[in-house]
């Protein structure tokens, strides 16, 4: 919060005055204060870094895709067996389903194609426009992604190792404050979480009305954005803890073992968990088609622009042109 939210509110605020592209913002805005209009290099350099991540970003959604058909046939077998209450993948072992996302690693052609939905779907919302078509998606299917966090929130309550969960997400250790990878784990979480440094913040800024207070709203953003990221912790770790050994769960409370993070615990941790969980091809179906909505474009800063004060994506019903060059907090 202390670093993220200044540089969240400086991002959108050089965004609303310069009422261009990342980098004709930066340079005006530049040009302006009587800086080098070099400074433009920096908006061109976060574009570079949002197309970088936009390959990663692709791939992994990929995945997802993936992962959603396997629980959306185990989900059509449970059905058709009568016994929805069963864990997912329940004709599976374990090592079979460990290994799915290793098979998938190793079939390009399948990759090839869950990329190809994934960036169609992408390239078709974008392409419609802001007002068009990333506003009108991220309206309709941000709300359906905030529901099933909550839903499966609760459920891991109700069925998982909630207790663990909490003293795993919120025991506090002060000495750890002071460890440097903690620090630049930190630093990463907010920079990355709220889409900084990538010229990302910059562009939705140039659509913020004037009469819009960014100063509250990027405060109200950076909260939604960690109370977000404390509730997916909420709804993945009781399920993941619900899986584990006894021995297992203890040493992880205790700082003898490291959970695994990243890749392994989306895609290799939390399908075992949902085997030995009531109701498992449901969840396991609902949890992935959750995560894909938040690697979509609903992920967008716009929607919480609009959301926060009046439309953040309509100049003409905001009452002001792009010639606009005020730079006021409210």
């Amino acid at each position: 919060m202390l670093i993220g939210l200044p540089i969240l509110l400086s991002e959108t605020l050089i965004g609303r005055h310069g009422q261009g592209s990342a980098i004709e913002s930066m340079k005006r805005v530049a040009i302006e204060s009587r800086a080098s209009r070099w400074w433009s290099i920096g908006a061109g350099i976060g574009m570079v870094g949002a197309f970088l991540i936009l390959t990663y970003y692709s791939v992994l959604a990929g995945w997802i895709v993936h992962f959603i058909g396997v629980f959306v046939g185990d989900f059509a077998h449970a059905v058709g067996s009568g016994n929805l209450a069963q864990g997912a993948l329940s004709e599976s072992t374990v090592d079979e389903i460990q290994g799915i996302l290793p098979a998938l690693q190793a079939n390009s052609g399948e990759m090839l194609a869950m990329h190809a939905i994934f960036m169609a779907l992408t390239i078709f919302a974008v392409g419609r426009g802001v007002s068009s078509g990333i506003e009108k998606v991220a309206v309709w299917l941000m709300p359906i992604f905030f529901l099933l966090l909550v839903a499966i929130t609760i459920y891991g309550a109700f069925t998982g190792s909630f207790g663990a969960a909490l003293a795993f997400l919120f025991d506090f250790e002060p000495a750890r404050l002071l460890d440097p990878s903690v620090q630049l784990s930190a630093l990463g979480q907010a920079l990355f979480s709220l889409s900084l440094g990538s010229a990302l913040m910059i562009t939705y800024g140039a659509y913020a009305a004037r009469d819009i207070n960014l100063a509250k709203t990027s405060a109200q953003i950076a909260t939604a954005d960690t109370s977000v990221a404390i509730v997916a912790g909420l709804a993945i770790f009781p399920i993941t803890f619900a899986a584990l050994a006894p021995a297992s769960l203890t040493a992880i409370l205790d700082g003898q073992e490291q959970v695994q993070g990243g890749l392994g615990l989306l895609f290799v941790n939390l399908p075992v968990a949902f085997q030995t969980m009531p109701a498992g091809s449901l969840i396991g179906l609902l949890f992935f088609i959750m995560v894909f909505l938040q690697r979509s474009p609903v992920r967008s800063r716009c929607w919480r622009l609009r959301s926060a004060g009046r439309s953040a994506v309509s100049t003409s019903r905001a009452g002001w042109s792009p010639s606009s060059s005020a730079v006021s907090l409210s």
